[in-house]
């Protein structure tokens, strides 16, 4: 707490210096006499108290006392409205007006209905609030708010200060409106359109993290105070539930993509369930993607929005269905269109594999690639490898024969080509064929295009099999060769690493989840301790944020159960920990 008041502190005297200093260059290069009276008494008047001149708004006669609170928030509706910014003179002077603790802007219905309007506009917003933010006057409005001004969040990936974070959420999802919208926010885009108000988004990202101001939870406590602020504002039961239920939830969805599987029966379910309504899963879908986005630069990756996006189309596909109607194999291969024959080599390779989760995640079409896949290899007894490139990943799928450790081993050659797993679904026939898709994203600079590497990775992995390579020393050569490679440099992690178990959240799987430092190639060292204690990976992913990495693996103990013992669990805990704290081989 000491640190934080520390650094509090430090924000605020800086953020007052840098606004009495640009007041002061202000108004030390301002215009001559004759210029200054042009200003004062030759100018465009802007309602009752403004006067406009030189694209900026001056105060031109003080409002009355008793009405002074709404006026100052009118005024930034008047900027908005023309588009300009307010004089650093008329800055000051609600700086000034708000140092007597006596205006009250927490009891006025006028200045709610006029925040609210300003939450209603279609673009915009992020400026009003943050030119509030700047004199105080958000704060006098929400005194709430005031607690999160400089405050500095050591969650070990955070960038920005806890206010400057939330407007930072709020001027991303005013990016979406513009014309020109990346390609990444051209879908939420279309998402954000369509709500029916954005009132309740906006206003849950303003409050989304309004609880780290107090002791315990922030979304229990944010949560409360959200309650409080929507009954202040006298918003309607329904929004105000909506804007309750965002700022509580507002991790819930980044939570669930990143350490559960899809496939597992009642994931979609459950989740769809827990919000409630197609509205509110585009807001917690939108929510969720600007906070990620506004935590720091390059937090948000193409492989986390492809998680989040899978899920919210299968939940959004959950919810307009009503009841799950799952169909059966049959008639999910006839409204595919293969032909018969195709159909009936298609079903076969489901019946062998016999997992629910590879029908439930596997389109049609790509089963029979896997089909033709275990052709080959039953043909020519060679590893079958395929790579498919998407949006900053690439997903390779091998069909080779099982065996233990063979996951560890997969993804040790994946790291040895440059190539870092952040997430693998790994699949057994009863013939004793595997067919294990990874994602991955390129970890070397050397531009080597990831289709150029599969006949390198095909080569190794039979090299590993027939025992004519070791692993460890196939990474140690490759670290060697790009241990200047700023892809191997990794902020030293806050925290030390950590364990966990669950056993609801898998039918079938012990959930074992690890916190760690991140760095290139730990789901393998991870991946690499489960095999030599014995344990069969059936799932696996990896999320990273800043100098923090989470990987959740779906498990089976050597039984072909889950790990019930307390003594296992604490060998298979010290193990993993002593594995991810030490320093990965060939150094760097």
């Amino acid at each position: 707490h000491s640190v934080e008041g520390l650094m509090a502190d430090y924000f605020y005297h800086a953020r007052n210096t840098y606004q009495f200093l640009k007041y002061y260059i202000e108004a030390s290069a301002d215009l001559p006499l004759g210029q200054r009276l042009k200003r004062r008494f030759f100018v465009n008047p802007v309602g009752s108290y403004l006067r406009f001149y030189n694209g900026k708004l001056y105060l031109r006669v003080e409002p009355p006392a008793e009405s002074i609170a709404e006026e100052i928030v009118g005024f930034f509706v008047a900027a908005h409205r023309l588009d300009c910014p307010l004089s650093q003179e008329l800055r000051e002077w609600i700086r000034d007006r708000l140092a007597d603790d006596k205006i009250d802007f927490t009891r006025s219905m006028v200045i709610n209905r006029v925040l609210l309007s300003i939450l209603r506009e279609e673009s915009g917003v992020s400026k009003v609030l943050r030119g509030m933010r700047r004199t105080g006057v958000l704060s006098r409005i929400i005194p709430e708010f005031s607690g999160l001004e400089g405050l500095v969040n050591f969650g070990g990936h955070h960038h920005y200060t806890v206010d400057e974070h939330t407007l930072r959420t709020l001027e991303k999802l005013d990016s979406l409106q513009r014309e020109d919208v990346t390609e990444e926010g051209r879908p939420f885009r279309e998402i954000f359109q369509s709500l029916r108000d954005p009132v309740p988004l906006r206003l849950a990202l303003l409050l989304h993290d309004i609880g780290k101001a107090f002791e315990g939870n922030h979304e229990v406590s944010g949560s409360d105070a959200a309650g409080l602020i929507c009954e202040r504002f006298g918003l309607a039961e329904e929004t105000a539930d909506t804007i309750e239920f965002l700022v509580y939830r507002h991790l819930r969805m980044f939570k669930v993509s990143e350490r559960q599987d899809y496939s597992e029966a009642g994931v979609i379910e459950s989740f769809a369930r827990l919000v409630g309504s197609e509205e509110r899963l585009k807001m917690l879908y939108l929510m969720t993607y600007v906070d990620i986005s506004s935590v720091g630069p390059g937090v948000w990756t193409g492989w986390k929005g492809a998680q989040l996006s899978d899920l919210y189309e299968r939940t959004l596909e959950y919810m307009r269905g009503g009841e799950p109607l799952e169909q059966s194999l049959d008639e999910e291969l006839t409204a595919s269109g293969l032909e018969a024959e195709a159909m009936s080599r298609v079903k076969e390779h489901c019946e062998s594999i016999g997992t629910p989760s590879y029908r439930r995640e596997i389109v049609p079409e790509r089963m029979l690639v896997h089909v033709d896949m275990v052709a080959a290899l039953q043909e020519t007894g060679k590893a079958q490898i395929r790579q498919d490139s998407f949006l900053d990943f690439h997903e390779i799928t091998i069909c080779w024969g099982d065996r233990n450790g063979l996951v560890s081993d997969i993804t040790g050659v994946l790291y040895s080509e440059g190539l870092n797993v952040l997430g693998a679904r790994v699949f057994s026939r009863s013939d004793g064929v595997a067919v294990d898709l990874f994602h991955v994203e390129v970890a070397d600079e050397t531009g080597v295009p990831v289709k150029s590497r599969i006949e390198n990775i095909r080569t190794k992995l039979e090299a590993v099999a027939a025992g004519e390579e070791d692993v460890e020393v196939l990474i140690k050569r490759w670290r060697k060769t790009n241990r200047y490679s700023p892809m191997l440099k990794h902020p030293r992690p806050l925290y030390g690493p950590s364990v966990k178990y669950n056993n609801s959240i898998s039918e079938a799987c012990t959930v074992i989840e690890i916190n760690a430092g991140d760095r290139t190639g730990l789901l393998h060292d991870e991946a690499s301790v489960l095999s030599q204690l014995g344990l069969d990976v059936r799932a696996a992913k990896i999320s990273t944020i800043a100098s923090r990495a989470r990987g959740v693996f779906y498990v089976l103990d050597s039984d072909g159960k889950k790990i019930e013992s307390r003594e296992r669990m604490a060998r298979i805990e010290k193990e993993l920990i002593a594995r991810v704290k030490m320093p990965p081989p060939g150094g760097g």
